[in-house]
């Protein structure tokens, strides 16, 4: 009996995240699933990255604003 394999891996080299799926019987439908997943984790990231940059933005104010009332 021949079995067809339809699973499908996909990997984002600047990241080096892999992403696989094997769930449809279709190698098509399974690289449509693939890419939407990668899409989400890499807006997830962004995300992450965004509000990094904005907590450490408030930290150095925060830390700017507290040597400069020493002074006084």
């Amino acid at each position: 009996m021949n079995k067809v394999e339809s699973s499908v891996r996909v990997i984002y080299i600047p990241t080096c995240i892999a992403v696989v799926s094997t769930e449809e019987k279709s190698q098509h439908l399974n690289k449509q699933k693939v890419l939407k997943r990668l899409q989400v984790i890499l807006e997830i990231m962004k995300k992450d990255i965004e509000v990094k940059q904005v907590n450490q933005a408030w930290r150095a104010s925060k830390n700017y604003q507290r040597e400069s009332s020493k002074c006084l």
